[in-house]
């Protein structure tokens, strides 16, 4: 990535080292959240709901609109697509840009777009993402995720870019690693707790001396050693006549610690903003009727501040012209692409206008 990115920095702002003024603050991410992606990620509801939602906002297609006041309503006139809303980075397919910025509006609260290619007017013709922890930013103060004022200096990897070329996305909820912190160390703790138990080839309990010459310390640590080996490794432990095998009686679905697991993950998909079936979480009181009212509740439930969030952000007058707007097709995800009736993938077809064909400058 950074290879890449490094071929448009000095024609654009060149290399330096960046310094923050007095009064100013410089916020990376990296150095504030309370946990790092990588540890959220290996929880099976983090994992589950991010992959749900990149891969949501993934695969909606990118549409283009003018605007008319009518008089009384502001009417959305269907444009055709520029190239760049088909695949905003060169090689890369829409989808899995989009996932990414997903990605870093969910864990970070902000997300990057640095222009490669522009057409003669100026407009942005081709992008490439920039992962938001590598991203710093300098301004005079921070409210949660956003700077407060003018963003003085941006720099990528300790290079400075122009912020011409920059586009900030932000999202509408504070950062999941600042703000999910604490449940996602309850969980990791939960389930090493669980994980100690499934390893454990011998069931849980206790030698018990019941006659004989006491056994003193380093004879007791010895014999418990060497019975717990047997276990691990198959082979049939012994125990003197002296000696019982006490087995534990407790459930073994407390000692996986099931229900608070169980908790646990509906806090971090309370944290992620999605309905904690998509976590496969049984609230009970909920049900539907069809398939596609329960992905529409995801779209409404869990998307939807992204989506908006990267519709407002493309509808920037620096990335579209002023009077346009861009929209991400939310139908795309509530029609059901595996329906064997194609008459709704015909009529997006039909009404998907052919993109315009322009020259980057």
């Amino acid at each position: 990535m950074a290879s890449i990115v490094s071929r448009f920095l000095t024609a654009a702002a060149g290399t330096g080292t960046s310094s923050v003024a007095s009064g100013e603050t410089a916020l990376a991410f990296g150095s504030t959240v309370g946990v790092t992606r990588s540890r959220a990620l290996s929880l099976g509801a983090v994992s589950r709901s991010r992959d749900v939602l990149c891969s949501l906002t993934g695969s909606l297609p990118i549409r283009q609109y003018g605007t008319a006041w009518n008089g009384e309503d502001l009417e959305e006139i269907p444009l055709p697509p520029e190239p760049w809303m088909i695949q905003p980075e060169k090689d890369v397919p829409r989808s899995v840009t989009m996932a990414w910025l997903t990605d870093d509006l969910m864990f970070h609260g902000r997300a990057y777009l640095y222009t490669t290619e522009t057409y003669a007017n100026g407009m942005p013709a081709r992008f490439q993402w920039l992962p938001a922890e590598d991203v710093q930013l300098v301004a005079s103060s921070f409210r949660g995720n956003r700077p407060i004022g003018k963003v003085s200096e941006i720099t990528y990897l300790g290079n400075i870019l122009d912020p011409r070329l920059v586009h900030i996305f932000y999202s509408p909820y504070e950062p999941f690693l600042a703000t999910a912190a604490r449940s996602v160390r309850i969980a990791e703790r939960l389930d090493a707790a669980a994980e100690r138990y499934a390893v454990n080839d011998t069931p849980p309990g206790h030698l018990k001396q019941r006659k004989g010459q006491p056994l003193d310390h380093d004879e007791m640590v010895e014999m418990a050693t060497e019975w717990s080996l047997a276990r691990q490794e198959g082979r049939t432990a012994f125990a003197p006549e002296e000696v019982d095998w006490i087995e534990s009686t407790m459930d073994p679905s407390r000692l996986q610690l099931i229900e608070a697991r169980q908790y646990a993950a509906l806090e971090l998909a309370r944290h992620a903003n999605v309905p904690p079936w998509i976590c496969g979480i049984s609230t009970g009181g909920m049900t539907y009727q069809n398939a596609t009212q329960a992905k529409a509740d995801a779209v409404t439930f869990g998307a939807l501040g992204f989506i908006e969030a990267l519709e407002q952000g493309f509808s920037a007058n620096t990335i579209t012209p002023r009077g346009r707007v861009v929209r991400l097709d939310r139908t795309a995800w509530t029609d059901n692409p595996l329906d064997a009736n194609m008459d709704n993938r015909q009529t997006r077809q039909e009404r998907t206008p052919v993109p315009q064909e322009r020259t980057p400058a």
